[in-house]
């Protein structure tokens, strides 16, 4: 089973064989597909069995839960590309791309 802890500036993720050290401002977004959640971060991708929700509840106010599968550090955020007149693209740090719903657009790109 996973465990996942935050730290002042890390999250510490506790798998069966494995610790993770993952830097808050490294972590680029959270991805929710099937049954596991990709955590990409700069240098690493760390695959954990845990819910969006639990994660996003640990998480500092730059990581914006934009869509049902994903989760967005705003500060990865280099630009948004509209797919239709209610979904965007967001583009972000090392060609990692994610999705935002239009009733989020403004909690991401607050500063």
């Amino acid at each position: 089973m996973t465990h996942i802890i935050k730290e002042t500036d890390h999250l510490i993720i506790f798998k069966q064989i494995e610790i993770f050290k993952l830097k808050l401002q490294q972590i680029i977004l959270i991805e929710k597909l099937d049954e596991y959640t990709f955590i990409y971060s700069i240098d690493q991708t760390v695959k954990v069995r845990k819910s969006l929700k639990s994660i996003e509840s640990i998480l500092p106010s730059n990581f914006i839960r934009t869509n049902q599968s994903f989760i967005i550090n705003k500060n990865h955020l280099l630009r948004l590309e509209r797919l239709n007149s209610n979904v965007y693209k967001a583009f972000l740090t090392n060609s990692k791309q994610g999705i935002v719903n239009k009733n989020i657009l403004n909690n991401l790109l607050n500063c």
